[in-house]
């Protein structure tokens, strides 16, 4: 593996201050546009800089729905998808063994609020 270069290693700040930059930017193109075209910046904002709830919630990862016997049986909670299995691997300590299919952060009974992803899931001592 080689070394990153240097001269493209940005911090987050820096990212940020660019964004901030660049979004000022766009509106101000939006603004002259409004003007030029007699549509009201409000409209064009809405369009091209604001985001839906639809697009800001949608999922690109892998699918989530079926359950893999490889995996970690644990349930846990994802953001946007809610209640789906681990994708950590079964502990290497533990392949093989009959009721130990859990990653080594499931192990722990504390760990597995969710239950497991094969059984129903209880939610009558879940934290409000």
């Amino acid at each position: 593996m080689t070394d990153p270069d240097i001269d493209l290693v940005v911090s987050r700040n820096t990212t940020n201050q660019l964004e901030k930059i660049l979004l000022e930017y766009k509106l101000n193109i939006l603004r002259d546009l409004s003007k030029n075209i007699n549509v009201p910046f409000s409209t064009l904002k809405k369009q091209f800089i604001e985001k839906t709830s639809e697009y800001k919630n949608r999922y690109y990862g892998p699918d989530r729905s079926k359950i893999d016997e490889t995996k970690c049986m644990a349930r846990v909670w994802h953001k946007q998808l809610g209640p789906v299995q681990c994708s950590r691997s079964i502990s290497c300590d533990n392949i093989g063994e009959i009721g130990l299919d859990y990653c080594k952060t499931h192990m722990d009974d504390q760990k597995r609020r969710y239950g497991r992803i094969d059984e129903e899931l209880d939610t009558s001592n879940q934290i409000q």
